[in-house]
C-alpha cells in the first residue's frame, strides 16, 4: 500500500546511502512506481534510470515471469545484461545472446 511504501522509504534510502551500490535492479511495477514514478514495466524495463544517484534498471517481478513464461524471462536476461553494462561489468558468455 502507499502507507507501507511511505513507511519503508526512509529505511530503504538509508540502506542505499550506506551501501552505495553502482546500480540496482528494480523488480516489478510496485517497486518501479515507488522509486521511479512509473510502474509500466512493459514500457520501462531495460532502460537505465537514476534514483538518488544510483543507476536503476526496472524489470519484471519474478512471480510475473513465472506466470508468463519464456518470452518475459528472455527480457529479464536482457535487462540484467543492461544492468551489467551500466556498471561496466562484462557479460558472461552464456548471456551474450541477450545483448
Amino acid at each position: 500500500t502507499e502507507a507501507e511504501l511511505e513507511a519503508a522509504m526512509p529505511a530503504f534510502r538509508a540502506f542505499v546511502a550506506a551501501k552505495r551500490p553502482k546500480a540496482m535492479v528494480v523488480f516489478g511495477a510496485v517497486a518501479a512506481k515507488a522509486l521511479l514514478g512509473n510502474g509500466d514495466i512493459a514500457a520501462t524495463h531495460g532502460r537505465v534510470f537514476t534514483w538518488e544517484g544510483v543507476k536503476a534498471i526496472p524489470t519484471y517481478h519474478p512471480a510475473y515471469m513465472e506466470k508468463i513464461g519464456r518470452a518475459v524471462k528472455e527480457d529479464v536476461c536482457r535487462d540484467f545484461c543492461r544492468a551489467m553494462d551500466a556498471i561496466g561489468r562484462p557479460i558472461p558468455a552464456i548471456y551474450e545472446r541477450y545483448r
